[in-house]
């Protein structure tokens, strides 16, 4: 029996996170750990990698048509973590390098990921089911933990399990 369309879709998107590398991204994640969580805590950060992404499933909204069809739109929320350390304790150095850019580039990097491929082909395919859409709608820089360039983004994926989309 197959997996359940939101568990193969989550898979996918572990596997296309897993697989980004130079020279179309900055990062190369591989070199460090995507894990599925249930929740994001510091503590994950704690680790012998330099680069973690963490997915942590949420929402799944559904709407049924009139035809029987049913549209879905599955949430995950990514929490990216870079490692980095400045080169000095002068503020003002322009060589060191910043929070804020090596944030800018792991968001980047999330962006394209899914903005080149929004039917998120790839890995196994996705069976039961056809994605129509994955977006990144929302980017977060707040969060601080000393010694990690950290971002959170929001995935929206929407897919179909009526039968004239599969």
């Amino acid at each position: 029996m197959a997996k359940p369309v939101y568990t193969q879709i989550r898979n996918v998107v572990l596997y296309k996170l897993a697989s980004m590398e130079p020279p179309l991204y900055y990062a190369k994640p591989i070199d460090g750990a995507v894990v599925p969580t249930s929740f994001f805590a510091v503590d994950f950060l704690e680790s012998a990698y330099d680069y973690v992404i963490l997915v942590r499933s949420q929402d799944e909204t559904l709407s049924e048509d009139v035809g029987g069809g049913t549209t879905h739109e599955a949430e995950f929320f990514l929490l990216a973590a870079r490692r980095f350390q400045t080169t000095g304790t002068e503020p003002y150095n322009v060589d060191q390098p910043r929070r804020q850019d090596i944030e800018d580039e792991i968001a980047d990097d999330i962006e394209k990921l899914f903005q080149r491929d929004v039917f998120l082909r790839g890995g196994d395919p996705i069976t039961g089911g056809t994605v129509v859409n994955a977006r990144i709608t929302h980017m977060d820089r707040t969060v601080f933990v000393e010694g990690w360039a950290i971002v959170q983004a929001r995935l929206a994926v929407q897919y179909d399990t009526s039968i004239y989309a599969l």
